[in-house]
């Protein structure tokens, strides 16, 4: 029985990454630092390929995903990830003091204030994750997806060699 859900949980995920593989620009946008700053949407992905992750706070599946990464064990994961915290500056700064310190203590965090990114990106829920390389979204994946994929997913997208720039 857990073989059979774990396997409908796989095909499930990897048909939500599927429908969403084909790369695509990232759309312009902005959002916030820490400090209320505006950022182009291209900061997000300033130092190369990275996985961007936009969450809300209060959101079950996000935390399920932020717990899956965390048990990753991958030191320098929190370097490459980016998050985009759908609410105020306040609201995204009280969320990464409370939620994102404990694993993530060293990552990107933005707050999407005025929901230009929501829009932008045509999000319908949350988290979604996206594998971001310099201006170009290469795949998604909407929810929060058991910890194999996971695992496979950000490790391979991480340590696979880019596009020159």
């Amino acid at each position: 029985m857990k073989i059979l859900f774990f396997a409908l949980s796989l095909v499930v995920a990897v048909a939500s990454l599927d429908a969403q593989r084909a790369s695509r620009p990232l759309p312009s946008f902005t959002v916030y630092d820490s400090g209320g700053a505006p950022a182009p949407s291209a900061t997000l992905a300033a130092t190369g390929r990275v996985v961007v992750i936009y969450l809300k706070p209060d959101c079950r599946p996000c935390d399920q995903l932020l717990g899956g990464l965390a048990r990753l064990g991958e030191p320098a994961l929190t370097s490459r990830l980016v998050f985009v915290i759908g609410g105020s500056v306040a609201d995204g700064s009280a969320f990464a003091t409370r939620t994102l310190s404990s694993g993530f203590a060293t990552a990107t965090w933005f707050a999407d204030a005025d929901g230009a990114a929501w829009a932008a990106l045509e999000l319908k829920g949350s988290p979604v994750m996206m594998g971001v390389e310099g201006e170009r979204i290469e795949w998604t994946l909407r929810g929060a997806a058991d910890r194999s994929l996971l695992e496979s997913l950000v490790r391979t997208w991480l340590t696979q060699p880019g596009r020159a720039q």
